[in-house]
């Protein structure tokens, strides 16, 4: 049987047909920003139909939908999410209705740090913490290979008088990390029309002055990288979403970082900071496992 995996974030909606763990097919769609149940559940109806033609499947083809969504949800219903007005949609019992077919909801942290266990570094490190950047930033925590818990990071207020987050509060993390604060950082520094973050990246292969918007980016993220530690001393922290992988180029910066701000004490072990090799596709992969 096949799955589909379900990937609801600030910006898109991406999802994917898996078997056996491995991705067939995927697509992704603008996430619509108004709380619109109708035209949410029938976007995700029409993106899982073309799949599923695609791949010359039928709907009883699917044992299961698994759906990680950025926000809060319970008992498969959507119950808030931050940069769009999506308020009580019922995702699992409209789609499951659909379909005919279990459906299955959790925040989007467990999903692409369900994708990273599975699939990316938890086959070699069991005490990682996976952190996703992109439209919002969030970290899901494993230890010992299970999952112990997971963690609006985004969140987390580290200047009260700060900007404004797209929660509705001000300072935390993610007004200075999100996919929209790296693009203005780059169009602050360079002057230059940037469309999306991975134009940006490429442009600071020869751009200085963009270089210096990603290193004021990496400020930022290391007093996130840092907390991290301190609360959890892992092993490892793996740097997903969007953003995740246009760090690969900056790793070692990241990593120098880190090992400079001298967090912790001298005695706790250092932790690691990789990029995912799972890439964008880790919480459709991810989402695809739930039941």
């Amino acid at each position: 049987m096949y799955s589909v995996g379900v990937d609801i974030g600030g910006s898109f909606i991406k999802c994917g047909i898996v078997k056996d763990g491995k991705l067939l097919v995927k697509d992704r769609v603008a996430t619509i920003k108004e709380n619109n149940e109708k035209q949410i559940i029938d976007s995700i109806g029409l993106m899982i139909d073309n799949l599923l033609q695609k791949s010359k499947l039928a709907p009883k083809n699917i044992s299961h939908i698994g759906i990680g969504m950025a926000g809060s949800c319970d008992k498969g219903v959507c119950k808030f999410m931050a940069n769009t007005e999506w308020r009580n949609v019922h995702l699992a019992k409209l789609l499951g209705a659909k379909y005919g077919c279990p459906v299955s909801v959790v925040n989007d942290l467990k999903s692409a740090t369900l994708g990273e266990l599975h699939y990316g570094v938890g086959k070699k490190c069991k005490d990682f913490v996976f952190v996703g950047l992109g439209t919002g930033v969030n970290c899901g925590i494993v230890k010992g290979n299970y999952i112990i818990d997971g963690v609006e990071f985004g969140h987390i207020i580290i200047d009260r008088d700060g900007e404004p987050c797209g929660c509705g509060k001000h300072g935390c993390l993610e007004s200075l990390v999100s996919a929209k604060k790296l693009l203005e950082y780059g169009k602050k520094a360079s002057k230059e029309k940037i469309e999306n973050i991975r134009e940006l990246f490429e442009k600071a292969k020869t751009n200085t002055n963009m270089q210096k918007s990603i290193n004021t980016y990496l400020n930022a993220l290391n007093i996130g990288l840092m907390n991290i530690c301190n609360c959890y001393r892992p092993e490892m922290i793996v740097l997903g979403g969007g953003i995740g992988e246009g760090l690969k180029d900056y790793i070692k910066l990241i990593n120098k970082k880190l090992e400079d701000s001298n967090y912790g004490y001298p005695t706790a072990r250092k932790t690691k900071v990789v990029v995912s090799k799972v890439g964008n596709d880790c919480g459709v992969l991810g989402a695809s496992t739930l039941k």
